[in-house]
C-alpha cells in the first residue's frame, strides 16, 4: 500500500511513511549540512528515478552515471527544483548533516520508501526538536533532539506546552525537562499510560493517566460531569 505522505524531521534526521494517520514505517536520513541546510515546507513528489545519473549542479557536463561511484545511490524521489531524497555510496554520512541540501538514505531504506510514494505524494519537511507520541499501548513517550542546525532553542515552558497537550504537562518535573533539555539525545523517556475519559457517553477535557501503577482522575471535570460538589 502507498503512503499517504512522508514527513521529514530534520532535527530528528528521520524520515517517516504515514497512512491512516499512523506512522508505518521510519528511517534514518542525512539532511543538509549548516551552510547548506535542507528547506522546511510542504513539498510533493514530482519524479522518481531507478538508477539516477548524477549531474553536478555547478556544471551540467559533468555527470556520472548509475553505480557504486554515483553519490545518488539507485533510486532518486525528486521534490523540487534540485532537492530529492535518493540513496548513496556513503552510507556512514547518514545521520548527520552532510549533503547540499538533499536527503540521503541507506539503499535499502530509500528502495523501500520508493515503493511506498508516487509522483504527486505529499511531502511534510519540518524541524522539530520535541516529538511526543503515543506508543501502541497508550503510552506517552517524548523525545528532544540535538540543535544540529541551531534554529530552535528550548526551554522548560516550551516542553511543557508540548507534554501538556497529550495530557501530562503535570506528569513531568522541570528539574526532568531541564536534564533532558541539556542531554538532547533523541532517546525516548516514557512518561505514562494516557486514556480518554467519558462520563454518561460523554467525553471529558481532561483524560485518566496512569503512571507507576497508580491512576489520577481530572476530579473537578468528574465533579461537573456528575453534577456534584468537589
Amino acid at each position: 500500500e502507498l503512503a499517504d505522505k512522508l514527513v521529514i524531521n530534520l532535527a530528528a534526521r528521520s524520515i517517516a511513511a504515514i497512512r491512516d494517520n499512523q506512522k508505518v514505517a521510519l528511517y534514518p536520513v542525512g539532511p543538509g549540512k549548516v551552510s547548506t541546510p535542507t528547506p522546511t515546507g510542504y513539498y510533493k513528489v514530482i519524479d522518481k528515478e531507478v538508477n539516477p545519473t548524477w549531474t553536478d549542479p555547478g556544471d551540467a557536463s559533468a555527470s556520472i552515471p548509475s553505480g557504486p561511484s554515483n553519490p545518488l545511490g539507485y533510486r532518486w524521489i525528486g521534490i523540487g527544483g534540485n532537492y530529492g531524497i535518493h540513496g548513496t555510496n556513503r552510507p556512514e554520512s547518514i545521520g548527520h548533516y552532510h549533503p547540499n541540501g538533499c536527503i540521503r538514505m541507506h539503499e535499502e531504506d530509500v528502495e523501500a520508501l520508493f515503493d511506498l510514494v508516487e509522483v504527486g505524494t505529499p511531502i511534510e519537511i519540518t524541524y522539530n526538536r520535541v516529538v511526543v507520541e503515543k506508543a501502541p499501548d497508550d503510552t506517552v513517550v517524548y523525545y528532544i533532539y540535538p540543535d544540529g542546525y541551531g534554529w530552535q532553542n528550548l526551554s522548560v515552558a516550551d516542553v511543557s506546552k508540548w507534554l501538556t497537550g497529550y495530557g501530562v504537562g503535570n506528569f513531568v518535573s522541570e528539574a526532568d525537562i531541564e536534564a533532558k533539555i541539556a542531554a538532547s539525545d533523541g532517546n525516548p523517556t516514557y512518561i505514562a499510560k494516557v486514556y480518554p475519559l467519558y462520563v454518561n457517553g460523554m467525553k471529558l477535557k481532561n483524560k485518566a493517566v496512569i503512571q507507576n501503577g497508580v491512576t489520577y482522575l481530572p476530579a473537578i471535570d468528574l465533579a461537573d460531569a456528575v453534577k456534584v460538589n468537589l
